[in-house]
């Protein structure tokens, strides 16, 4: 707090204080020729520079206290906070080995900067501090930039209106007249930059000693707007996500603005590389159900609530019909259930080719597929293992034990929380005992008959059979795919068992 104290570091910024009433009169190169001069003053103030990195929840009220602003959530501190992010992005980024690429204060500078300290030489940040502090400069460029797109109660929309249809009017000159899509490519840029150094986070010691918690949270906020409940300071803070992130102006008055192609992508890149190996089903249930990018401009506002509730209930059909499945089953209707099942799988088919790549995903269908693997293996067994099961409960309950406990490993060396991982991995488990079900009961009750020795007599047993009999069987068969294919995972070792049913990426 001392370093942001100095007065020095906000000279630079001071004179744009007095365009704000009139801001339309703001050009775009004085606020650029502000920023830069900033970003000098911080490349030769280490100990500034660290302050706003490291404690960015402290400079929204320095700000307050320089600019004498009462409310910390004004739209004027959070310009200020943009201006302050992109300054000290610049002071990292252009940090280099030579000494002649460090910034110097120019001649004609000395008088708004104040003389430079004696010791200028040594508090200058070196290019190990640039490579080390990157993630903290991309993360806070992001959430500050990112801030007027986050949605939430009406109130907090409130914030970011001037009352008229544009609000490009407004929030669209935060970097100078007509800079309007400014904010938005300076916003996208930014979440990339912060979303490739979260995908090797591993590798920068900064974000390496975060806890899990930390990163998902992290995360969240790359991917996800929050559920406003009054308005919490920046950083962005943890707790249940809301809708997937817009950065378009349509949020700001439409909360259900559609994704753009640039959201999109980025949560698709999401969804692969961090909630889907995190096992987290909630987050990515909430993005697939979220309507993606549209055609028409006009196509928002009560469009994309109708298609966002369009997807909650189709995803209720294929669930509908597996219930039906197991209920058939239960009651020893084994044909009947076995033709619910193909209904399930046929509808989930036809969604995923309405909706795309992000509904095949969202309902984990490399699961089922490497069921199937089990369930050939079946068909390969004497037909003992079917007429007198030995093992009717404790053989299901160890093979389902030990999927479980295969899953809470995969999710432990994927950087869940010890505690987190146990849950996760059972509603994981519990997911692929549902697929592994009905493509039991679809394999032995539709197919082995038509190709397994004694076809004839398995045939008569689920048409005249005990209903417990049955049951049993397909309580072992279901026990064995789920294992089978939650262990087939380590033919695909570069993938986790959650991944996509996809193998090529078309990604820079």
């Amino acid at each position: 707090m001392t370093a942001l104290a100095d007065p020095a570091l906000w000279t630079d910024l001071f004179h744009l204080d007095g365009h704000l009433p009139r801001r339309s009169a703001l050009g775009p190169e004085d606020v650029a020729e502000a920023i830069r001069r900033t970003a000098d003053r911080l490349s030769r103030d280490r100990p500034a520079l660290l302050a706003v990195l490291l404690a960015p929840g402290r400079l929204p009220e320095r700000i307050v206290a320089v600019l004498d602003e009462p409310d910390v959530f004004s739209k004027q501190v959070w310009m200020w906070a943009c201006w302050i992010s992109e300054a000290t992005w610049q002071a990292v980024t252009d940090t280099a080995p030579e000494d002649t690429k460090l910034r110097s204060p120019a001649p004609e500078y000395a008088e708004p900067h104040g003389p430079a300290p004696e010791d200028a030489t040594p508090r200058r940040p070196v290019p190990e501090d640039a490579e080390l502090l990157r993630p903290a400069a991309a993360r806070l460029r992001f959430l500050v930039l990112s801030e007027a797109f986050r949605g939430g109660s009406a109130d907090n929309r409130d914030l970011w209106r001037d009352g008229t249809a544009d609000p490009a009017l407004d929030l669209g000159t935060v970097f100078g007249t007509n800079t309007a899509h400014l904010v938005v490519l300076r916003c996208r840029q930014a979440r990339w930059e912060w979303h490739h150094c979260l995908d090797a986070y591993q590798s920068h010691p900064l974000l390496a000693a975060a806890t899990p918690a930390e990163i998902e949270s992290e995360i969240d906020a790359l991917a996800f707007r929050r559920p406003r409940r009054g308005r919490p300071a920046a950083p962005w803070r943890g707790g249940p996500p809301g809708p997937p992130l817009v950065t378009d102006w349509d949020v700001i008055h439409d909360a259900s603005a559609p994704m753009t192609a640039d959201d999109t992508a980025l949560l698709d890149d999401v969804l692969d590389r961090h909630l889907l190996p995190r096992m987290r089903l909630g987050r990515v249930l909430r993005a697939a159900t979220y309507p993606a990018a549209v055609t028409a401009p006009h196509q928002h506002g009560w469009t994309a609530t109708a298609a966002r509730w369009s997807r909650r209930w189709a995803g209720m059909l294929p669930l509908l019909s597996a219930a039906g499945a197991l209920t058939l089953a239960a009651r020893g209707h084994f044909h009947a259930a076995a033709a619910a099942a193909a209904a399930t799988y046929t509808l989930l088919g036809v969604l995923v080719v309405v909706f795309g790549r992000i509904w095949a995903t969202a309902w984990l269908l490399r699961l089922p597929a490497a069921g199937t693997v089990g369930l050939f293996a079946l068909l390969t067994l004497h037909p003992h293992w079917w007429q007198q099961p030995a093992g009717t409960w404790w053989a299901p309950l160890t093979l389902t034990a030990a999927s479980i406990g295969y899953l809470v490993v995969e999710a432990r060396n994927h950087g869940v929380a010890a505690v987190t991982s146990i849950g996760r991995a059972t509603a994981l488990a519990v997911v692929g005992a549902g697929h592994a079900f009905l493509v039991t009961v679809i394999g032995l009750v539709a197919v082995a008959p038509a190709l397994m020795e004694n076809g004839r007599e398995l045939r008569d047993a689920w048409q005249n059979g005990s209903t417990t009999a049955g049951l049993a069987t397909l309580g072992l068969g279901t026990a064995w795919c789920l294992t089978v294919g939650v262990f087939a995972q380590i033919l695909w070792d570069d993938r986790p068992i959650t991944a996509p049913l996809a193998h090529l990426r078309w990604r820079r």
